[in-house]
């Protein structure tokens, strides 16, 4: 049997242990490539999307095993929830990797400049809670 302190990278090898990771973002670029990652390294797989349900069932396709949930990380219950919901599909949770992120602001990688580094400057006052809540608060809510 395995320790609960053996390294998580150990207990992907494992052979009776599967390590259960929920992936926030799992359906974006950087996401689907961690969840493919730990697929082929033998873990159990919950992972979330928000608005990009063909690529969520795009990945399930490749990643039978992978369960998906829908999950707004603005919403702090729901995040709340879709842990819960993991923990419940999974058996208990491993690991939470957050794959997620946004600028709140399309225009905020256009007006990078050289020497302009104050780039907040342009993004208003909902853009920037938009993007607290997905960076910053969706996580925390899911700690």
């Amino acid at each position: 049997m395995v320790s609960p302190n053996t390294p998580a990278s150990d207990r992907l090898n494992d052979a009776n242990t599967r390590s259960r990771c929920l992936v926030f973002g799992g359906s974006g670029a950087v996401g689907s490539a961690i969840c493919r990652v730990l697929a082929r390294e033998g873990a159990a797989i919950v992972f979330t999307y928000c608005t990009n349900e063909n690529a969520a069932g795009e990945l399930t396709g490749i990643l039978p095993d992978a369960v998906a949930f829908r999950c707004d990380l603005t919403d702090f219950q729901e995040v709340k929830e879709t842990v819960k919901r993991a923990v419940e599909h999974l058996g208990g949770l491993d690991a939470v990797i957050v794959a997620t992120g946004t600028s709140g602001d399309p225009l905020f990688y256009k007006c990078i400049e050289p020497g302009n580094y104050d780039k907040l400057q342009y993004i208003d006052e909902s853009a920037f809670d938009d993007m607290i809540a997905v960076n910053t608060r969706g996580p925390l809510a899911a700690c």
